[in-house]
């Protein structure tokens, strides 16, 4: 939840619905980021957004770097 991440880590989360980011960054391999991944990419990356898979589960071509 927002609450116990901003209790544990100090960081307030925000919520990326009509904003367009310059890097986006796949950590985690949850099943609702995998499922919509190219789709997350394209609602809220800007044109050249560099898109980092740490996890190496998005599919070839969709991350700019891939782990």
């Amino acid at each position: 939840s927002p609450q116990e991440v901003k209790r544990e880590l100090g960081v307030d989360l925000t919520d990326p619905a009509g904003q367009a980011y310059d890097a986006i960054l796949f950590a985690v391999a949850h099943d609702e980021f995998l499922a919509d991944g190219g789709s997350l990419i394209s609602r809220h990356g800007k044109p050249d957004c560099v898109v980092y898979d740490l996890k190496g589960v998005l599919p070839a071509g969709q991350a700019t770097i891939s782990l």
